[in-house]
């Protein structure tokens, strides 16, 4: 059987007990880097890389209408649990419109935020390179990935 810990990182044992380390960075952190290099983006795999903040609330939210979680668990707001400020007051800019801006190429309406998002992004593209990454869907027993990676 395959079991889940959700922890910091999480951690996948597959039948052949074999323990992975599930990098937990999504789409529009990962943009504009916001994670600590070889901390949360670390991992053996990044199942959910791929999926934008806004994409990974959309699934959140199918999991809560199937009662699997609770809205607390998906809507609490993001923050880094240090400094006492929410990820969108360090970052100076809303998911929402980097979101946007990811997804439909919207730029925000107020310039210094999408001069932020370029910032951002420009200055740390060092931990975008050599990340590990699954494609879109990984299932237990059907693993499916971005790689030459002996599962």
């Amino acid at each position: 059987d395959t079991t889940f810990q959700l922890d910091v990182s999480m951690t996948i044992r597959n039948d052949k007990d074999k323990d992975y380390i599930i990098n937990t960075s999504n789409a529009s952190e990962t943009y504009i880097g916001y994670s600590t290099k070889y901390g949360d983006s670390a991992g053996d795999f990044a199942v959910i890389k791929k999926y934008s903040a806004t994409e990974i609330y959309g699934i959140g939210e199918t999991y809560v209408q199937d009662r699997i979680l609770d809205n607390s668990d998906i809507y609490t707001i993001p923050s880094d649990g240090m400094s006492g400020k929410s990820d969108e007051e360090k970052l100076g800019f809303t998911y929402k419109e980097l979101d946007d801006y990811l997804l439909d190429g919207i730029v925000p309406s107020d310039v210094e935020h999408f001069r932020l998002i370029k910032a951002w992004h420009d200055s740390t593209a060092h931990k975008r390179r050599l990340m590990p990454e699954c494609t879109r869907i990984c299932a237990a027993k059907n693993i499916s990935y971005g790689g030459d990676w002996d599962f």
